[in-house]
């Protein structure tokens, strides 16, 4: 559950910027909250598809190729790992009888099914007018 905080911070400090609210607090609280510190932020945000300022350190590794790489192999992997690897019959009977396994793969699939919300803004922050990028 750390890369899906990594990925939204990624995405969301960069956009903060143009916003009336801070993304920061958000982002940060989603470590410990997951999506459930995200919603207010995702609720209240306006588009933003325009970059306004200088990168600064934190900006400018986030937004770097590099962490994006690392991101992507770190959540195949761990993907590969948990289809593989995984007893499924335990995560059901897991899912069924512990709420926090409840919470946390329902914050999972949030977190999945949310992020296009940021994805349009960031692609048109980066000039990406493919919509194919989009939804591959």
């Amino acid at each position: 559950m750390g890369v899906w905080p990594l990925v939204y911070s990624a995405v969301i400090f960069t956009d903060g910027r143009g916003q009336k609210i801070s993304a920061w607090l958000f982002a940060t609280a989603s470590f410990g909250v997951g999506a459930f510190a995200l919603l207010p932020y995702l609720f209240l945000r306006e588009t933003n598809q325009k970059f306004v300022g200088q990168k600064n350190v934190l900006l400018k590794l986030l937004d770097s190729r590099l962490t994006g790489i690392i991101l992507t192999v770190t959540a195949a992997i761990l993907v590969a790992y948990g289809v593989q690897g995984g007893d499924w019959v335990d995560f059901i009977q897991q899912w069924h009888t512990n709420r926090f396994i409840h919470v946390m793969s329902l914050d999972f699939c949030l977190l999945s099914l949310l992020f296009p919300a940021l994805l349009v803004d960031d692609m048109a922050r980066r000039n990406w007018n493919n919509l194919q990028i989009f939804w591959l």
